[in-house]
């Protein structure tokens, strides 16, 4: 009996000694918190207001010796507001706080995290570029996203299939045909024969039939699409797959450079003098 408590003890003391700082964020929720997130309730009713207490939450973090994983996650969700509401630079600037927060050395659910964080910013630069070619595509972002998740949990793990997958796709809409296609392999691979992976087979198909879609294969599109459907395991998860395949027929390579989304651009940018000057 004595062995086996001190089995848990041990246990206990390991798990504790690597994920103590986010287990005591989830149990103990600190006062600025509690604020960032009472902002964000109140972001589209009182603007200056919400402002006003993001700014001090996340100035009383840095100040209170938050721990990066706190210090990534309260930055990352400030950008995906921003990001919602259009503030696409202001949303750029915040994921760069969140990665300058990340530790030199990462435990897994920092290293999760991280690939997250930059995967944020590389989806939103992967649709301004549609609308602005000067803009960043994307890519940089989403490679880096694999690479914090291949390193921390393998080439194989499912969280670096499901990053692969979205750059696999993001490839393809920049016509990288061939780097494309080589994730693509990887990925569809990995969720069909890897112990581990299966729950990944749903987007890695999804992503394979927008692409298939936006190339106007639809032959393979409505196969990869189908399959997808049957490999997922929620309502909305086949939502997802849906979204995913109506991107491909609908807005995949749109035409570049028209009057509305040169505007479009300029708009983001706030570059409202050039916005006159097209105007006129």
């Amino acid at each position: 009996l004595f062995g086996v408590f001190s089995f848990v003890i041990v246990t206990f003391a390991v798990i504790w000694n690597k994920y103590g700082a986010v287990i005591a964020q989830v149990m103990f929720v600190p006062q600025w918190r509690q604020e960032f997130d009472s902002a964000k309730e109140h972001w589209q009713e009182d603007r200056p207001r919400a402002q006003q207490m993001i700014d001090k939450a996340i100035k009383d973090a840095h100040q209170s010796n938050a721990t990066p994983f706190q210090l990534m996650a309260v930055h990352r969700d400030y950008a995906c507001l921003l990001y919602d509401n259009g503030e696409f630079q202001k949303g750029h600037d915040e994921i760069t706080k969140a990665i300058a927060a990340a530790p030199a050395t990462l435990n897994p659910v920092e290293a999760d995290l991280l690939s997250h964080v930059y995967q944020e910013r590389g989806w939103e630069r992967h649709r301004e570029h549609f609308a602005d070619e000067s803009e960043p595509d994307g890519i940089e972002d989403q490679t880096k996203s694999v690479e914090v998740s291949e390193k921390a949990f393998g080439a194989n793990a499912h969280q670096t299939i499901d990053k692969l997958s979205s750059l696999a796709v993001m490839y393809s809409e920049d016509n990288q045909k061939e780097k494309a296609k080589d994730a693509f392999a990887k990925v569809i691979n990995a969720s069909d024969n890897i112990k581990g992976c299966e729950g990944c087979g749903w987007y890695a198909y999804a992503m394979k039939a927008r692409s298939e879609a936006g190339e106007r294969d639809y032959k393979n599109a409505m196969k990869d699409y189908l399959h997808a459907c049957t490999l997922a395991q929620s309502d909305e998860q086949k939502e997802r797959i849906y979204q995913e395949f109506y991107t491909g027929v609908s807005y995949h390579k749109p035409p570049r450079s028209t009057g509305a989304e040169r505007a479009r651009g300029l708009f983001n940018k706030g570059q409202y003098k050039e916005l006159d000057a097209m105007a006129q």
